[in-house]
């Protein structure tokens, strides 16, 4: 059997999961347990400081786990868009451990960049086909699945900090 699935419909949702997943949403239902629960209410909620504090020896920070899902993103665009990916070496995606006010404050605003563009192709696609389609949810999981460890490296932080 086979079932149409229209593109308006694809795009509704998907979009509704990834903004949540960047922007959060202010009410229920949502995708997640919490309401603004997202990327960028975990960037304004911390210091440069806490983006820079690995929980672990040797573990990746907020930055780390921040400037890699603006990397990711920015590769599968450029797949979207139809640019050969080139090979990735992805342990260089992980480079960004530690961030001063300022870089911290550009790691935020090249995310939101980056996650802008992507809303921006995703809502111009005019026929989606298996490789955009594959590349838009995978944005989606991936970024769900680092939103999902930056939260737990929040509450470790938090822990420790409170004593």
């Amino acid at each position: 059997m086979s079932a149409t699935i229209h593109a308006e419909n694809f795009v509704n949702n998907l979009l509704h999961f990834f903004t949540e997943t960047f922007e959060g949403t202010p009410e229920f239902p949502t995708a997640y347990l919490d309401t603004n629960v997202s990327f960028f209410h975990a960037c304004q909620a911390i210091s440069a400081a806490q983006a820079s504090t690995p929980i672990t020896d040797g573990g990746m920070t907020l930055a780390s786990h921040i400037e890699h899902t603006r990397f990711y993103m920015n590769l599968l665009l450029q797949h979207m868009q139809g640019h050969a990916t080139k090979d990735v070496n992805w342990d260089e995606t992980w480079w960004q451990q530690t961030v001063s006010e300022d870089s911290w404050h550009t790691l935020q605003h090249d995310l939101a960049t980056s996650y802008q563009a992507v809303k921006t192709h995703v809502q111009n696609v005019d026929t989606w086909q298996d490789v955009a389609i594959s590349d838009a949810l995978a944005i989606v999981v991936h970024s769900a699945y680092h939103l999902g460890a930056i939260r737990q490296i929040m509450k470790v932080l938090a822990e420790t900090e409170a004593g």
